[in-house]
């Protein structure tokens, strides 16, 4: 009915979904094409810091990138939304056509490999487009492809997802209670009437770190 009140027991429902719509939605613009990512990885054209004589710079794989790429995972995770996980990842691939970091690759590179683990795990946690999304080969593509445009050879860029896999190995996923989703149209049209919440940044997180 038109003008009545929330009811205080889904102030909860609406808190988290406030959480988790802005977590996805400010790690880049949101994507209208599920491929986005893919497009993205195949034509960006990577603006990766170069040393004096124009040579990538090519830094070090970021252990705290990694356990931050997990640590978003289990947010988006647990939020329920359906979709989320790969709104994520295609959100935040798409990001690094912008502004690259290498922190920033290895932190979707880590999310995609949380992602593939979880649904290695149990596939019930995942519709059809994210468990094409998320396959193991699919995920290690993106992360190569970037990684080589940005300055690795072919066979640096195979070291350093190897590195990356043998750490995301070993973080913790999640213990997820429900596997019930909403759907992201939902999610976005109650957000929008949630209360209104600073905005999280994932870099900011890093940053603190």
């Amino acid at each position: 009915m038109t003008g009545a009140e929330t009811p205080q027991g889904n102030n909860a429902g609406c808190w988290a979904i406030a959480i988790i719509a802005g977590l996805i939605l400010s790690v880049s613009f949101c994507s209208e094409k599920k491929n986005a990512a893919s497009e993205a990885v195949e034509s960006m054209s990577v603006a990766a810091p170069v040393d004096a004589a124009g040579k990538p710079v090519i830094e070090p794989l970021s252990s705290k990138a990694i356990a931050a790429g997990f640590d978003h995972y289990e947010k988006v995770a647990k939020s329920a939304v359906e979709g989320g996980a790969e709104i994520y990842s295609t959100n935040c691939f798409a990001s690094l056509a912008k502004d690259f970091s290498w922190s920033t690759l290895d932190r979707c590179g880590a999310f995609d490999q949380a992602a593939v683990r979880m649904a290695d795990a149990d596939v019930s946690y995942f519709n059809q487009s994210e468990l094409d999304y998320f396959a193991s080969e699919a995920a290690a593509g993106r992360y190569l492809a970037v990684g080589t445009t940005a300055g690795l050879s072919g066979d640096n860029a195979d070291v350093r997802l190897a590195q990356l896999q043998k750490e995301a190995a070993d973080q913790r996923l999640p213990k997820l209670s429900s596997k019930s989703a909403v759907s992201a149209a939902a999610a976005t049209e109650d957000a929008a009437e949630a209360p209104v919440m600073d905005e999280y940044t994932p870099e900011e997180e890093l940053a603190a770190e």
